[in-house]
């Protein structure tokens, strides 16, 4: 048995996930249901971006930022992920570097284009959605349309639109609309010849978490060069900056307790901050401290409507 499949295996009994087989699953009419946890992959187009990843984790409620634009367009929120690893290494992590994690299918959201397709390739023209409700619309549209799919899996799962993507459209994907801390994720794959030098025939290696962090991760990895009026600098990249400041972690729930002993550390008054910012609502500075879970109980905590 291969080392993949061996893998699987033992995970599979030890977490009780479900490793979706897309071929076999749907000819043996397995419907795909929220409350399942099935394992998932995404690859990075820029290595850094999984050392923050493994480092501050990831958060799919906030706007990500696409590559192309018929993906910002139609579907602005939440990570690309595929349960097909093998079509993540080809397409998806020119970076070098794949996180697998398991999720609540509850936290997984069909994509969504304008038209009801399937999905588009680099440099094809799409229109944009004028809004989320017209986005809305047209998902659920997708919705009854695949409960007429002449598969049982796809027709008898609990949202029909996200067992399509996941079992017949090319790139068996979703979108994961949820919160990931650094400890949700299970493993990282690691290619170094694609890494470091851009070629496709290096091995894909897998490792815990902590193995990654301790072999990769260093802040000197994440500068950057700045160009500025005097020629370029060494600094941090943006990426770097927006995680780092954070408070809390992606799945944290706010608490007013932690919020206190972070201003203290940073020698700022409390009632200064909740007055100056908070009262007054500076979108970019508390966007920049708190991940969407924490901005949503903030707002209730201090009355912010």
């Amino acid at each position: 048995m291969k080392l993949k499949e061996l893998i699987k295996e033992e995970l599979e009994k030890l977490y009780e996930v479900r490793y979706i087989q897309p071929y076999s699953d749907i000819n043996n009419n397995i419907p795909i249901l929220d409350n399942e946890t099935i394992v998932v992959f995404h690859g990075f187009n820029k290595f850094e971006h999984a050392l923050l990843a493994g480092k501050f984790g990831i958060s799919g409620k906030e706007r990500a930022k696409r590559i192309y634009s018929y993906e910002s367009g139609n579907n602005p929120k939440g990570l690309f992920v595929s349960i097909n690893f093998d079509l993540v290494e080809r397409n998806f992590a020119h970076g070098g570097a794949i996180i697998e994690f398991a999720t609540k299918v509850a936290n997984l959201e069909a994509p969504v284009w304008v038209g009801g397709r399937g999905y588009f390739v680099q440099g094809e023209y799409t229109k944009s959605f004028n809004s989320p409700v017209e986005r809305e619309q047209q998902r659920l549209l997708n919705r009854e349309k695949e409960k007429q799919n002449e598969y049982p899996a796809i027709a008898n799962s609990d949202r029909p639109e996200l067992a399509y993507t996941l079992y017949e459209n090319p790139e068996k994907q979703a979108l994961f609309i949820g919160d990931l801390n650094p400890n949700m994720i299970r493993a990282f794959w690691v290619n170094d010849i694609l890494k470091n030098e851009r070629r496709t025939n290096g091995q894909w290696v897998r490792m815990s978490r902590h193995e990654f962090l301790n072999k990769y991760y260093s802040k000197d990895n994440l500068m950057i060069n700045k160009s500025t009026f005097r020629g370029t600098e060494k600094t941090y990249s943006d990426d770097y900056y927006d995680k780092s400041s954070k408070i809390f972690l992606p799945s944290e729930d706010f608490s007013i307790d932690k919020l206190k002993s972070y201003l203290a550390k940073e020698e700022y008054n409390y009632n200064d901050f909740v007055n100056d910012y908070i009262k007054n609502w500076d979108a970019h500075l508390i966007q920049s401290m708190f991940y969407p879970k924490q901005l949503e109980q903030l707002k209730k905590y201090f009355n912010i409507t």
